[in-house]
Protein backbone atom coordinates (compact mmCIF):
# COMPACT_ATOMS: atom_id res chain seq x y z
CA UNK A 1 0.00 0.00 0.00
CA UNK A 2 1.07 3.54 -0.63
CA UNK A 3 1.87 5.92 2.25
CA UNK A 4 -0.91 8.32 1.24
CA UNK A 5 -3.48 5.48 1.43
CA UNK A 6 -2.26 4.52 4.91
CA UNK A 7 -2.35 8.17 6.03
CA UNK A 8 -5.98 8.39 4.87
CA UNK A 9 -6.82 5.30 6.92
CA UNK A 10 -4.95 6.29 10.09
CA UNK A 11 -6.65 9.71 10.08
CA UNK A 12 -9.95 7.92 10.72
CA UNK A 13 -8.73 7.06 14.22
CA UNK A 14 -8.93 9.49 17.13
CA UNK A 15 -5.23 10.08 17.54
CA UNK A 16 -3.18 13.22 17.40
CA UNK A 17 -2.34 14.05 13.79
CA UNK A 18 1.36 13.67 13.12
CA UNK A 19 3.79 13.15 10.30
CA UNK A 20 3.63 9.36 10.25
CA UNK A 21 5.80 6.88 8.40
CA UNK A 22 4.79 3.27 7.80
CA UNK A 23 6.96 0.18 7.75
CA UNK A 24 5.38 -3.13 6.67
CA UNK A 25 5.76 -6.05 9.05
CA UNK A 26 5.87 -9.05 6.76
CA UNK A 27 6.30 -12.00 9.11
CA UNK A 28 2.59 -12.25 9.94
CA UNK A 29 0.51 -14.94 8.31
CA UNK A 30 -3.05 -13.60 8.38
CA UNK A 31 -3.35 -9.79 8.46
CA UNK A 32 -1.48 -6.98 6.71
CA UNK A 33 0.47 -5.21 9.45
CA UNK A 34 2.33 -1.90 9.51
CA UNK A 35 4.53 -0.32 12.14
CA UNK A 36 3.56 3.35 12.45
CA UNK A 37 6.43 5.68 13.29
CA UNK A 38 6.98 9.37 13.88
CA UNK A 39 10.56 10.54 13.37
CA UNK A 40 11.74 6.92 13.56
CA UNK A 41 9.96 6.36 16.89
CA UNK A 42 7.42 3.50 16.80
CA UNK A 43 4.01 4.59 18.09
CA UNK A 44 1.35 2.24 16.74
CA UNK A 45 0.58 -0.98 14.95
CA UNK A 46 -1.90 -0.62 12.08
CA UNK A 47 -3.54 -3.80 10.76
CA UNK A 48 -5.81 -4.61 7.88
CA UNK A 49 -7.89 -7.54 9.06
CA UNK A 50 -8.13 -10.49 6.66
CA UNK A 51 -11.84 -10.53 5.76
CA UNK A 52 -11.59 -14.04 4.33
CA UNK A 53 -10.59 -15.32 7.78
CA UNK A 54 -12.52 -12.90 10.03
CA UNK A 55 -15.98 -12.34 8.61
CA UNK A 56 -17.66 -10.95 11.77
CA UNK A 57 -15.73 -7.78 12.64
CA UNK A 58 -18.07 -6.73 15.45
CA UNK A 59 -17.69 -10.14 17.08
CA UNK A 60 -13.93 -10.27 16.54
CA UNK A 61 -13.26 -6.82 17.95
CA UNK A 62 -15.69 -7.38 20.83
CA UNK A 63 -13.87 -10.60 21.75
CA UNK A 64 -10.48 -8.88 21.56
CA UNK A 65 -11.64 -6.00 23.76
CA UNK A 66 -13.09 -8.43 26.31
CA UNK A 67 -9.80 -10.36 26.41
CA UNK A 68 -7.75 -7.15 26.70
CA UNK A 69 -9.88 -6.05 29.67
CA UNK A 70 -8.84 -9.23 31.54
CA UNK A 71 -5.12 -9.00 30.79
CA UNK A 72 -3.89 -7.20 33.86
CA UNK A 73 -0.56 -8.15 35.34
CA UNK A 74 2.51 -6.28 36.56
CA UNK A 75 4.56 -8.13 33.92
CA UNK A 76 2.14 -7.34 31.08
CA UNK A 77 2.21 -4.17 29.01
CA UNK A 78 -1.41 -3.50 28.05
CA UNK A 79 -2.51 -3.27 24.44
CA UNK A 80 -4.88 -0.39 23.76
CA UNK A 81 -7.10 -0.26 20.71
CA UNK A 82 -7.51 3.24 19.29
CA UNK A 83 -11.06 4.31 18.57
CA UNK A 84 -12.32 5.86 15.37
CA UNK A 85 -14.09 9.21 15.39
CA UNK A 86 -17.37 7.25 15.55
CA UNK A 87 -16.17 5.35 18.66
CA UNK A 88 -15.53 1.97 17.03
CA UNK A 89 -12.36 -0.06 17.55
CA UNK A 90 -11.97 -0.59 13.81
CA UNK A 91 -12.48 1.36 10.61
CA UNK A 92 -14.18 -0.09 7.55
CA UNK A 93 -12.67 1.40 4.39
CA UNK A 94 -14.60 0.67 1.22
CA UNK A 95 -12.30 -1.19 -1.11
CA UNK A 96 -9.47 -1.43 1.45
CA UNK A 97 -11.07 -3.63 4.12
CA UNK A 98 -11.30 -3.36 7.90
CA UNK A 99 -8.51 -1.74 9.90
CA UNK A 100 -7.54 -1.54 13.57
CA UNK A 101 -4.93 0.55 15.31
CA UNK A 102 -3.23 -0.31 18.59
CA UNK A 103 -0.41 1.09 20.66
CA UNK A 104 3.11 -0.11 20.01
CA UNK A 105 4.76 -1.83 22.97
CA UNK A 106 8.46 -1.06 23.06
CA UNK A 107 11.01 -3.78 23.72
CA UNK A 108 8.43 -6.39 22.75
CA UNK A 109 9.06 -9.52 20.72
CA UNK A 110 6.61 -11.61 18.74
CA UNK A 111 6.91 -15.25 17.78
CA UNK A 112 5.18 -17.15 15.00
CA UNK A 113 6.54 -20.43 16.37
CA UNK A 114 8.70 -21.48 19.29
CA UNK A 115 10.32 -24.61 20.62
CA UNK A 116 11.13 -22.89 23.91
CA UNK A 117 8.75 -24.14 26.65
CA UNK A 118 9.06 -20.81 28.55
CA UNK A 119 7.84 -18.84 25.53
CA UNK A 120 5.00 -21.31 24.93
CA UNK A 121 4.01 -21.03 28.60
CA UNK A 122 3.94 -17.23 28.49
CA UNK A 123 1.88 -17.27 25.27
CA UNK A 124 -0.62 -19.59 26.95
CA UNK A 125 -0.64 -17.55 30.15
CA UNK A 126 -1.48 -14.38 28.27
Amino acid sequence: MQNNELITIIKKFSIEGKDFQFHPIVNGLINDTFLVLEQNTPLYILQRINQDVFKDMEGLMGNIQTALNYLNDADYSPITLSKTSSGKSYFQHKGQGNWRLMNYIGQSTTYNISTDPKIAYEAGRI
